[in-house]
């Protein structure tokens, strides 16, 4: 998946894609042989795994993969978020691509977020249309806030032919089950906040890019599948998290949902 640079030293990466796995080593198989089956030759990518302490076969999994991904392996149980900050550290691409492990990805995917982001140096953040598979329907459309400035997935269990799903443009958050994102920006705001634990990391980095003039942008064009709340302890500390962002976020954030649906009204 990596390139050649033009003097031939050295592997020239655009994209690393970095995924964090704690058991549940069918998700990780099957979201990695949908990474490699979709990758596309004019992309060059390198697959960075932190195994998070699992005690299932992930590491024996990832071991046979060889050279195909890069493996980090946690002494210790970390969160989400700090997992992405420590592979985003010994990431070599252009852009780092956070990929949820329970995710499967499809032909062009990748190729969509990065030509997003390239033609808008302003684009701090990249999504895409999430479906599940169990259902068939759609799993997240870009995020917004209700008036009580909580936010949804917008058209959650809707027809993924509903045409307002497809439509590219700007939302003050988007889910980083699936993120692309500047690793140099990654860097320059220091990745997520460690002070929340497997949630709300990604809403407040959205903010954090929006309060630098930075913009969030949803790929209607770009799909993935995404089962969505599979690893374990996933929703541990939804109370405490949702407590620290709001305090931290409610003064700045616009109840945007209503307009959404306003305007999309079909």
């Amino acid at each position: 998946m990596e390139s050649k640079s033009q003097s031939g030293l050295a592997p020239r990466i655009e994209v690393s894609i970095l995924i964090a796995a704690y058991n549940r080593v069918e998700l990780t198989r099957a979201c990695l042989e949908s990474v490699f089956a979709h990758a596309d030759p004019g992309v060059a990518v390198e697959i960075i795994v932190t195994d998070d302490c699992s005690s299932d076969g992930t590491q024996a999994f990832l071991t046979s993969l060889g050279g195909r991904v890069r493996v980090i392996s946690n002494a210790v149980r970390q969160c989400f978020g700090e997992n992405m900050n420590r592979a985003a550290i010994v990431a070599r691409g252009e852009y780092l691509c956070l990929l949820n492990n329970d995710t499967l990805v499809t032909p062009g995917w990748l190729v969509k977020l990065l030509d997003a982001a390239r033609r808008d140096p302003e684009i701090g953040v990249v999504g895409n249309l999430h479906i599940t598979p169990a259902t068939g329907r759609i799993n997240h459309a870009g995020m917004a806030f209700d008036r009580e400035l909580r936010a949804h997935h917008l058209y959650r269990d809707m027809d993924p032919a509903y045409a307002p799903a497809h439509v590219t443009r700007e939302f003050q958050l988007v889910t980083g089950a699936c993120w692309l994102v500047p690793r140099g920006l990654f860097l320059e705001l220091n990745g997520f906040d460690p002070i929340f634990r497997n949630g709300c990391e990604d809403a407040d980095f959205c903010l954090r890019v929006r309060r630098l003039g930075r913009k969030v942008l949803y790929v209607g064009e770009s799909m993935i599948y995404h089962h969505g709340a599979s690893s374990p302890g996933r929703m541990d500390h939804e109370e405490s998290n949702l407590k620290i962002f709001h305090q931290k976020w409610d003064g700045h954030i616009r109840p945007d949902l209503d307009d959404y649906l306003r305007d999309d009204r079909m």
